[in-house]
């Protein structure tokens, strides 16, 4: 299932900004338990950086749209202000 929603991303990264997704220098976060599955993926590009959460937000929100079943894996909670999840 990652790697399906990796390459939904880099298509989209692709036809949006003309970039590709630097799978090798990304990372798979997985706190999952008995109870609960929980996944976070920090993702780089070659080229292209969100201006702030927001904006990444509204990228991950419109692959969610777009994408049917996507916004099972998606959580667009974690795009606020009160969460930098962006690595320079």
């Amino acid at each position: 299932m990652v790697s399906d929603l990796l390459g939904i991303v880099d298509q989209t990264v692709s036809t949006f900004f003309g970039d590709t997704l630097d799978r090798d220098n990304s990372i798979q976060l997985d706190s999952s338990n008995a109870s609960k599955a929980s996944r976070r993926l920090i993702l780089r590009l070659h080229n292209t950086c969100f201006e702030d959460n927001l904006v990444a937000g509204l990228f991950a929100s419109a692959i969610a749209y777009a994408t049917p079943g996507a916004n099972r894996f998606i959580d667009g909670g974690v795009y606020d202000s009160h969460r930098l999840l962006r690595l320079l």
